[in-house]
């Protein structure tokens, strides 16, 4: 029915269906059907049970009565659950369901679960860890479209910083981080400020107290979880009372006792990410560490560089870092990306806020932000760092296995090459080496063979030695140097054969001696000496171009034996 209350005035009416009619074409019921969406309207706040459970108040949502495009909306009161079962290391998205008109709470880990059904309202995300839960109650987004809305940043981003959460290096590797804003979906979140490890010792006894005089505690670390590194004990801080003195979820502290307020969580796995280790109370970024992910924390080579992921929570009161998982080279590290295999709770319930970078064993941290930086390399390298030096595929450059070829001439200049080993011919192409050999055989037998290399191939052309100032005695060697257009060989001990002169022999001052008989057949084919001096320390024979014979012997008489066609005959020797 509808009453007149003013002249003129025509006032709603209140239909059977429940809606109000405007008029006889336009009724309220049907345009929130099409228009309106689930919400929260009073209610649903979460609590921790403290064994794996949360616990939702009662309160008043609306939303349709099934999950149908033209479903009729409905106004609906729910009761409290008091037990919310959640799955353990994962995130848990809480939703209210109408059920047909008997509203109980349901949970799933993926969005995707309930987030499109019509008749299902979001009341809160939550982490699992174990006994404690981290969690919180999201806004009433109410009318439908703003559910589709929150829907596609979720999908999109399932938590993102929009403002502050600036995070740099203090003390000893030690973190700082501002401030901030995250949003996940449309719900906006303010996040604390951290500086690690803001420690300090409680100076009095209180049950679920923490007292500090000095403390300089704020109302932002409420929420936060404060760590007695006296005893290894933890426990969220519910209030703040000034700043000596914060409220406590658990009782841990008693005067004397140390803690940590400001700490965060690494992360590590050993199985490839089929499980995750989880390290509470870190204070400082590790510079010794990284996360091989079939076997777990392994120490860095010396001089290689380690990289962590620091990641803040919705709920902006707890902050995580994830161990890089290479053992890195500068430009490796620098062009790392955030790990694909990575633990549910900063894939799913944080915000990516900062990359670091640290050489190990050094406490300087390079620190950058995924809002204003690209992880690729921007670092002057020296190319000893590069990563594929090992690979084959630069071809302008000699491997050191030896195994590319030469593709062209060596010049080296006036270079010397040292420590030459041959392992077959080596071909000087007529070409002479001047003041740079020196080749110890290492043997007596060798020199003959390298003789016969020498000759072989080109009748002995292919070489112009120089001489040497200086001669090993101690065994065979060539060795040439000294710059002047003369050989000198010196071949101790050993034995040559088959040796052919294609000139006249210049002995230059030395001697020729045999220690062995000659074939008495002929002098003549024997030996051919020119130009050969008497020293006078030495019992020598020499020959001149003249045919003149100047001769020195040991026996007592003086005298000289001469072949001469076959008859041996004797000769007085007379001093002159």
């Amino acid at each position: 029915m509808s009453k007149r209350l003013i002249s003129g005035m025509e006032y709603p009416k209140v239909n059977q269906d429940g809606g109000f009619q405007i008029s006889s074409d336009i009724i309220l019921q049907d345009y929130i059907k099409y228009f309106g969406d689930r919400t929260l309207l009073t209610g649903g706040a979460i609590t921790d049970n403290g064994d794996g459970t949360i616990a939702v108040t009662s309160g008043t949502a609306w939303a349709k009565v099934t999950d149908v495009d033209t479903a009729v909306g409905k106004f609906f009161d729910f009761s409290a659950d008091n037990s919310v079962a959640l799955t353990d290391l994962v995130t848990n998205y809480i939703y209210l369901d109408y059920n047909g008109g008997t509203p109980q709470m349901v949970v799933s880990t993926s969005i995707l679960t309930h987030g499109f059904k019509q008749d299902h309202v979001l009341v809160g995300t939550a982490f699992r860890d174990g006994l404690i839960s981290h969690f919180h109650h999201v806004d009433t987004v109410g009318i439908g479209r703003m559910g589709r809305v929150d829907m596609h940043h979720r999908e999109e981003h399932a938590v993102h910083r929009v403002d502050g959460i600036v995070t740099s290096s203090v003390g000893t590797r030690n973190l700082s981080i501002t401030a901030g804003v995250l949003y996940e979906g449309v719900s906006r979140h303010t996040t604390s400020p951290f500086t690690t490890p803001n420690s300090g010792t409680a100076d009095a006894t209180e049950a679920n107290k923490l007292h500090d005089a000095d403390g300089g505690f704020a109302a932002t670390d409420v929420g936060k979880t404060v760590h007695n590194t006296t005893d290894d004990t933890y426990a969220e801080v519910t209030a703040f009372v000034d700043s000596g003195e914060l409220t406590l979820s658990a009782d841990i502290f008693i005067s004397g006792e140390n803690y940590d307020l400001d700490s965060f969580t690494y992360w590590y796995t050993t199985d490839s990410g089929s499980t995750w280790t989880e390290v509470r109370g870190a204070t400082a970024i590790s510079n010794s560490q990284y996360n091989n992910i079939a076997s777990g924390l392994v120490n860095l080579t010396a001089n290689r560089y380690g990289v962590h992921w620091v990641y803040m929570e919705v709920d902006g009161e707890h902050f995580h870092v994830l161990y890089g998982q290479g053992n890195y080279k500068i430009n490796e590290a620098e062009e790392a990306t955030p790990p694909s295999i990575s633990p549910n709770i900063v894939n799913q319930y944080c915000a990516l806020i900062a990359k670091i970078i640290v050489q190990e064993g050094t406490n300087t941290l390079s620190i950058m932000f995924p809002w204003t930086t690209i992880f690729t390399s921007s670092f002057a390298t020296d190319h000893g760092s590069l990563g594929g030096l090992a690979d084959d595929d630069h071809l302008q450059y000699l491997l050191a296995d030896g195994t590319r070829a030469l593709s062209g001439a060596w010049d080296m200049g006036s270079q010397l090459i040292t420590n030459l080993k041959l392992g077959g011919t080596m071909d000087a192409n007529s070409e002479a080496l001047i003041n740079v050999l020196d080749l110890d055989f290492g043997t007596e037998s060798l020199p003959g063979t390298f003789w016969a290399t020498l000759t072989a191939a080109n009748a002995g052309t292919a070489w112009l030695i120089m001489s040497k100032d200086s001669i090993d005695i101690h065994r065979a060697r060539l060795a040439l140097s000294g710059g002047v257009d003369t050989a000198v060989w010196s071949w101790v001990n050993s034995t040559l054969t088959g040796i052919v002169l294609s000139g006249a022999l210049d002995a230059a001052g030395q001697f020729v001696k045999w220690t062995s008989s000659l074939d008495s057949s002929s002098v003549a084919n024997e030996v051919s000496i020119s130009g050969y001096d008497i020293d006078a320390t030495h019992r020598v024979l020499a020959i001149s171009s003249e045919e003149t014979v100047a001769t020195e012997t040991v026996e007592a008489n003086r005298t000289l034996r001469v072949r001469i066609n076959g008859a041996t005959y004797k000769m007085q020797l007379v001093a002159v």
